[in-house]
C-alpha cells in the first residue's frame, strides 16, 4: 500500500473518531484487526488485570466485533469532548498520530485530558493493527473521583443505584466514614437499608469489622435498627453472631432485645447465638428480655 492510501484511511479514521461517528470508525477496521488500547500482559490478550476493572474499555482485542464492544463500553461510560490529531507521521503502510483527547466520565462528572500516540498499520484499505500508548493515570483518577464520599452518602440514603455507579470501578465496600469510623456496611445497616447491605456484601464488604469509635459491627447496627433481613444477609455472609462490643461486651442478641427487635433475636437464635454470654454489666440476653416490650413466652423460653 502506498502512502497516499495510508493517508486516506488514516484521515477517515481520525475524522470518524473526531465526529463521534462510531459506524464510520468501525468501517475503517479490518475484520481481524489487532487492537491494543494499552498493552496487556505478554501473551495474554484481553483485559488488563486491575486496570480494566477501572477503565473497562482498555485491553487487547483481535476482531472488529470485540472493538465494537469496547466502543460501546467507552461511549456508555464517557462523553468525549475533544478528539483531535495534533501531528500525523506516515511512512509506507504505517501511521503515527499524536492525538489530543478530553472526555468526561459520566459516573463521576470528572474530565480527563490527555495526549497519546496511535500507531496504525493499514492493508487492503483497512486498519489491520492499532496500538495506543497513553498514560492511563488521568482516566483512573477521573473514574475514581470522589468515590469514597459518594459511596458513604449512598450507604446512608440507601441509594443502591448510586452505589452501583462506583462499586464496579474500585470504590471500597469497607470504606470508613472519617467522622464515625463506621464502614459503609455499618452505616447501611444502621439506617435500615437492607438492599444496600446485600449489595455491599456482594462486593466483598467485611461483615465483622468493628468501628474503632463505637466498637460496633454491622450486625449490631442491623439489630438496633430492627432489620431482620439485614441480619440474615450478614449471617449468611459470615458475620459472627456472638461478636461482642469491646466496651460494653454486648452481643447482637443483647442489642436486638434492648431495642425490641424480636424478629432479629429469633434470627440470631436460629443461627446459633449463645444466649448465655453476659455483657460487662453482668446482664445476659434473658435479663434484657424480661424488660423487652412484646417479648412472648416462646422467646423467653428460648433464652433460658
Amino acid at each position: 500500500m502506498n502512502e497516499e492510501e495510508t493517508k486516506a484511511v488514516t484521515e477517515r479514521w481520525l475524522e470518524a473518531l473526531g465526529s463521534g461517528n462510531r459506524e464510520a470508525a468501525l468501517a475503517c477496521l479490518a475484520d481481524n484487526v489487532q487492537w491494543v488500547n494499552s498493552p496487556g500482559e505478554a501473551g495474554k490478550p484481553g483485559g488488563i488485570p486491575g486496570l480494566s476493572a477501572i477503565v473497562p474499555w482498555l485491553g487487547e482485542f483481535s476482531s472488529r466485533a470485540e472493538v465494537a464492544h469496547s466502543f460501546d463500553v467507552w461511549g456508555g461510560l464517557s462523553e468525549v469532548l475533544v478528539h483531535e490529531p495534533l501531528e500525523i507521521i506516515i511512512q509506507g503502510d504505517q501511521t503515527l498520530a499524536i492525538v489530543h483527547e478530553a472526555a468526561r466520565i459520566k459516573t463521576t462528572g470528572l474530565v480527563y485530558e490527555i495526549e497519546f500516540v496511535q500507531r496504525l498499520r493499514i492493508a487492503n484499505n483497512a486498519i489491520v493493527m492499532l496500538k495506543a500508548y497513553w498514560d492511563t493515570c488521568r482516566a483512573v483518577v477521573a473514574f475514581r473521583g470522589d468515590m469514597a464520599a459518594r459511596l458513604l452518602g449512598a450507604a446512608a440514603s440507601g441509594d443502591t443505584t448510586e452505589a452501583q455507579r462506583v462499586l464496579p470501578y474500585g470504590a471500597n465496600p469497607d470504606q470508613p466514614d472519617p467522622a464515625s469510623a463506621e464502614s459503609a456496611l455499618m452505616i447501611a445497616a444502621k439506617n435500615g437499608h437492607t438492599e444496600m447491605v446485600k449489595l455491599l456484601l456482594s462486593y466483598g464488604a467485611e461483615p465483622n469489622l468493628l468501628s474503632r469509635k463505637t466498637g460496633l459491627a454491622a450486625i449490631h447496627r442491623a439489630c438496633q435498627a430492627g432489620q431482620a433481613e439485614s441480619v440474615r444477609a450478614l449471617v449468611e455472609a459470615g458475620a459472627f453472631v456472638d461478636i461482642q462490643c469491646p466496651t460494653t461486651g454486648q452481643t447482637p442478641l443483647h442489642d436486638a432485645l434492648a431495642h425490641g427487635s424480636l424478629e432479629c433475636a429469633e434470627v440470631l437464635l436460629d443461627a446459633g447465638a449463645n444466649k448465655r454470654i453476659a455483657a460487662r454489666d453482668g446482664k445476659s440476653p434473658a435479663d434484657i428480655a424480661v424488660d423487652c416490650p412484646g417479648a412472648n413466652a416462646r422467646l423467653l423460653a428460648r433464652l433460658t
